[in-house]
């Protein structure tokens, strides 16, 4: 029997467990060798950034506690544009659709605001993420290098 769960806006006392998470999850991905306490706290000062300007962060709880989160920020100047920053899930539910389901919870929560923007990632070309992110519709903007390459959501309000 799945273990239910529930996904809401992420709050301040939050930030320090999405941290932590998002680097259980990329320290075997990372290119460049970093230090736990310096990622973290790089991380922890980009969701703090993003909750304070507004920009949409998500977490999802099941009976054990953190299970997900997704967010996104706004790049600097930008009013129509937000990049999609991160989906994170923890080890003990990946495999199950959070992912996806956290991020369909982003698109849906943006469009009913009414918003009208552009989503952008930044992805490896290699990563698994690239096929949750085709699948919802994002499309291949531009390449940065033979590793990584940009892809676009347009994203518009439900009509009606």
């Amino acid at each position: 029997m799945e273990t239910p769960f529930s996904i809401r806006d992420a709050r301040a006392e939050d930030l320090p467990s999405l941290a932590a998470l998002e680097w259980a999850n990329a320290r075997p991905l990372l290119d460049i060798p970093r230090d736990e306490e310096g990622f973290k706290a790089d991380c922890l000062a980009h969701l703090r950034k993003s909750l304070e300007e507004g920009a949409p962060l998500l977490v999802c709880e099941d009976a054990e506690g953190l299970a997900g989160f997704c967010c996104c920020s706004f790049p600097p100047g930008a009013t129509d544009m937000l990049s999609f920053d991160s989906v994170q899930v923890s080890p003990r539910r990946q495999k199950q659709g959070l992912a996806t389901l956290l991020t369909d919870s982003l698109l849906w929560r943006l469009r009913t605001e009414g918003r009208v923007c552009r989503l952008l990632v930044k992805i490896r070309r290699d990563s698994p993420a690239v096929a949750l992110y085709r699948s919802l519709g994002f499309v291949e903007m531009e390449s940065f290098s033979a590793t990584h390459f940009v892809l676009e959501f347009l994203l518009r309000p439900h009509s009606g």
